[in-house]
């Protein structure tokens, strides 16, 4: 019988980045999804896509460009 601390529920960009840094933590997770791991995306998913690329197109670093990196 499997046993799991967290189940997250979708193998898109943010279920795999939040399966990942559970399991860094030390907890036991298990990732459900119906379809391919990776292929959805939601909006909150775009800053782990990109590392806040977009919001530091214009040369300079924000606070949003340097939080979204600080994710990775």
């Amino acid at each position: 019988m499997a046993t799991a601390d967290v189940v997250i529920i979708g193998g898109g960009v943010a279920g795999l980045f939040t399966l990942d840094q559970l399991v860094r933590d030390g907890h036991q997770a298990v990732l459900l999804e119906v379809s391919r791991l990776g292929s959805g995306q939601t909006v909150s998913a775009q800053g782990i896509i990109h590392g806040g690329l977009k919001y530091a197109l214009g040369g300079n670093l924000s606070n949003e460009s340097e939080a979204i990196s600080a994710m990775l």
